[in-house]
């Protein structure tokens, strides 16, 4: 560190106490405890500029540190939390000061005030998404809201969403202190079911839906493996069952206790390789315990291989000998 930004360091420090001179020594050195230690991060920063220029004057960071200071009949342990809080709210303003130049404005909180309608519209689908999927008993994963089946009602649902959480942003800033509470709990319960559900979301079109039936109190129940044959009365082997909507059926266990395997999934010309576990099982388990008998298959027939000679390769028998001619006497 320069001797420059040293004295800067000790000059801004100076000031701050000047400004804190009316207090009690005692409070205003468990005020000014850490100041140095802040401006020399600070001033060790990269990002240029003073330390006028990314903490204001040393009056206004004064005041800060005052305002913390509260009321009589508080607990010293009260008033160390107090002083905690102001402390990190000027740590974050400076880190709002330095963002914002990153980006080009003077504060990352200008910046984020331009994408309030963003929000406004996104909260609205979060939250018509996540009335939907508690709404609705039979609830599939998507980008727009079904309500139990139903896209039209469930883009209803979107609409009205959207419309109210506009509105909701346009006048929170009117509302009062508690009000205000409700609202910024209320968006950030929001944005966490945004953010899971989007993970879900990913994790389905990356490894498959991980939907699992409910046997219980089904005919399925009884169910332990499923053997499926062909038309000519084969046991099929490595199948999996699936649904109308893609998700993979699972019933029954593995009695047979077959060691997990590598299985091929091809979907179109692209080979895809999953683990054999209760998501994606292949039935029988057992196939030496299917219920019916494959059919052996029959004798094949032994054919002649020489080939019976048709009439056109039959010999023609030929006409009579003429007789010899007897021998004459002379």
């Amino acid at each position: 560190m320069s001797t420059e930004t040293i004295t800067e360091i000790e000059s801004y420090a100076a000031a701050v106490r000047t400004a804190l001179a009316d207090l009690p020594e005692q409070t205003r050195n468990e005020l000014l405890e850490d100041l140095t230690d802040h401006l020399t991060e600070v001033a060790a920063e990269q990002d240029g500029g003073t330390l006028l220029e990314r903490l204001g004057p040393p009056a206004h960071y004064a005041a800060e540190l005052r305002a913390t200071l509260p009321a009589g009949g508080v607990s010293p342990s009260q008033q160390r939390w107090s002083l905690a809080l102001t402390r990190g709210r000027v740590r974050a303003q400076h880190l709002d000061a330095r963002l914002g130049r990153v980006l080009g404005y003077p504060r990352f909180s200008d910046y984020a005030r331009l994408l309030r309608p963003a929000w406004w519209i996104i909260r609205g689908w979060a939250a018509a998404m996540i009335f939907c999927r508690i709404a609705s008993v039979d609830a599939r994963d998507g980008l727009l809201p079904v309500l139990e089946g139903n896209e039209f009602v469930g883009l209803l649902v979107l609409i009205g969403a959207v419309v109210g959480s506009i509105w909701l942003g346009r006048r929170a800033g009117g509302f009062g202190t508690w009000p205000k509470r409700l609202v910024a709990v209320g968006s950030a319960v929001v944005a966490l079911g945004a953010v899971i559900g989007f993970f879900e979301l990913d994790s389905d079109l990356r490894h498959g839906p991980s939907v699992v039936y409910q046997t219980s109190g089904s005919p399925l129940e009884s169910v332990e493996d499923l053997y499926v044959y062909d038309a000519g009365g084969k046991l099929l082997t490595g199948v999996r069952v699936f649904d109308q909507w893609g998700n993979q059926i699972t019933v029954g266990f593995d009695r047979c206790g077959r060691p997990a395997t590598y299985l091929g999934d091809s979907r179109s010309d692209v080979q895809v390789t999953v683990y054999e576990e209760p998501g994606s099982r292949t039935y029988p388990f057992c196939p030496e315990m299917a219920p019916l008998v494959q059919p052996m298959p029959s004798a094949p027939v032994q054919v002649d291989p020489t080939p019976y000679p048709s009439k056109e390769s039959r010999p023609k028998p030929t006409a009579d000998p003429a007789p010899a001619p007897s021998p004459t006497v002379r």
